[in-house]
């Protein structure tokens, strides 16, 4: 799993919570491909017909409204766009919603969106058991969802375990973090601080099966 700083053309820069996405989270075990060759409508690879035909389990709709002033440098990649599959479906207005898309335990697509009031993260580990090596990878869609992270981590990793996907040499977990926010209103949340949660955060590990079928493949 790799995670590569991800580049920004905003159009504002420095509020709380708007910062750039996380871009490029890398499964490369699973896509050995160079994130330049990825599942993009003008890529080498077509956008999927369907959103379980995607490789990756998740799927990170990057923001393009320049006239609310936020717009990400769309960096190509397997699992990140403006377009979840080809197919019409019916999470996030047919992903027009930023934020970050998983897969549910039933097959369908859920949208963790980023808004004026919540936002999303993204938390990864790969636990080779033979080799003793654990992977992890973490980080919020916005620097918002970022901050809020690292806030609540200590409350976020006591829900990690048991891995939701085992074998007797390997235990993987992937969760989507949603956050649900106050409303900004210039009561001192700035650039390194996170504005105040309404509620905990919702933790939401992908299930075995979504895992298995990609892992095993």
């Amino acid at each position: 799993m790799v995670f590569h700083a991800p580049q920004t053309d905003r159009l504002r820069q420095g509020e709380a919570g708007h910062g750039p996405p996380l871009q490029d989270v890398g499964l490369r075990k699973q896509n050995p491909r160079p994130p330049d060759q990825v599942e993009h409508s003008r890529g080498p690879f077509p956008l999927p017909q369907r959103p379980q035909d995607r490789a990756v389990p998740f799927f990170l709709r990057y923001r393009d409204d320049p006239q609310r002033g936020f717009r990400d440098v769309m960096i190509p990649s397997c699992h990140a766009g403006l377009s979840l599959c080809q197919q019409k479906v019916a999470c996030g207005r047919n992903s027009t919603v930023p934020g970050i898309y998983f897969e549910t335990e039933d097959g369908h697509w859920d949208c963790a969106p980023w808004s004026d009031t919540e936002d999303a993260a993204i938390v990864l580990f790969d636990y080779d058991r033979l080799l003793g090596n654990v992977e992890l990878v973490m980080g919020g869609f916005s620097s918002r969802a970022t901050l809020l992270l690292g806030d609540h981590l200590e409350q976020i990793v006591d829900h990690l375990l048991p891995a939701p996907f085992e074998t007797n040499s390997r235990a993987v977990g992937v969760f989507i973090i949603r956050f649900r926010v106050e409303r900004e209103t210039g009561d001192g949340s700035g650039p390194h601080r996170a504005p105040p949660c309404e509620r905990p955060p919702e933790i939401i590990p992908l299930a075995q099966q979504t895992l298995a079928r990609r892992l095993r493949s």
